[in-house]
């Protein structure tokens, strides 16, 4: 993990991205391991709606970084890359993890058999799981 981000140092620098991350043992067969990543820029909806009002008072209001988001949208695809190649498994499935990549081929023909039976109009969560 510091390998992935001591190689992206220079663009950590030039946009003020810090990162940082914890580690749970999840009995004896595995470690997750989930990164954070934090940047200067507006606030998002779900810091008003997550954060205590009493704390987001004392937190200052940022302004928008668009040029620094898109680094971060760019870190985030690399680190879900950067997991596949290592064959790590994800326990939060959905629209930042290449869920249908890390599938074997039979798995991906039943995953869209399924939901084209279930949602044939594709309305439910577009995108989501590669299975746009």
């Amino acid at each position: 993990m510091h390998a992935f981000f001591e190689a992206r140092a220079e663009l950590l620098s030039q946009h003020g991205i810090e990162w940082g991350y914890v580690t749970f043992a999840i009995s004896t067969t595995a470690i997750l391991l989930e990164p954070m990543l934090y940047w200067p820029g507006e606030r998002a909806l779900y810091h008003e709606r997550v954060i205590t009002p009493a704390h987001l008072a004392k937190l200052p209001r940022l302004a928008p970084a668009p040029e620094t988001a898109e680094a971060v949208r760019h870190l985030r695809a690399d680190l879900a890359a950067f997991w596949l190649e290592h064959g790590c498994a994800h326990l939060q499935i959905g629209k930042t993890y290449r869920y249908m990549e890390s599938r074997q081929p039979p798995v991906r023909s039943f995953l869209k058999g399924i939901k084209a039976l279930v949602d044939p109009e594709g309305r439910v969560n577009p995108g989501v799981l590669g299975l746009a």
